[in-house]
């Protein structure tokens, strides 16, 4: 854990102890993008399964948290989803990234938290060696994510079998 920022944010793995935060900062992510979301769903079920759900992925490995912190209040975080490839000769383990969630509480905006901590996760993905990051921004935090590196690929496609829900 390091201060890298000068707002004095420290950046760290989120660990089980986090999953409440993480959970409402989730919650206040939605509800940002959906006001409506206040109105019609029941929020502390939704907080008791989001807890739920982080705990049991940070408990299988399949997901890592990271985390920023202001006076030890958590403030921004990005979730990545550690995907594992099918072997193939020469690289018999191999794994990329899908980032998602990522989220810094609004007081804290335009100060580079967000975007350190983006550089965290590229440092980390680096260091587990995996493949590639990749991610789906929404249109206005497009330039945020050109700005730390992430581009367009023209070497995926994809099927849409639903509309979005948001």
């Amino acid at each position: 854990m390091t201060d890298l920022s000068p707002t004095g944010a420290r950046y760290r793995p989120a660990c089980m102890d986090d999953a409440p935060a993480l959970a409402l900062m989730r919650w206040d992510s939605r509800v940002e993008e959906r006001p409506d979301l206040a109105e019609t769903a029941d929020r502390e079920a939704f907080l008791g399964a989001c807890e739920r759900w982080i705990r049991h992925r940070l408990a299988l490995g399949t997901w890592t948290v990271w985390l920023a912190e202001v006076d030890r209040e958590p403030v921004s975080h990005a979730f990545v989803n550690l995907v594992e490839k099918v072997p193939q000769p020469g690289r018999v383990n191999d794994r990329w990234g899908y980032v998602t969630n990522v989220y810094t509480r609004p007081a804290w905006r335009n100060q580079g938290v967000g975007g350190t901590l983006v550089e965290w996760v590229k440092a980390w993905a680096l260091g587990a060696d995996l493949e590639f990051l990749i991610l789906w921004p929404s249109e206005d935090s497009r330039e945020f994510y050109a700005r730390a590196g992430f581009g367009p690929v023209e070497w995926a496609v994809d099927l849409e079998l639903r509309p979005y829900e948001g």
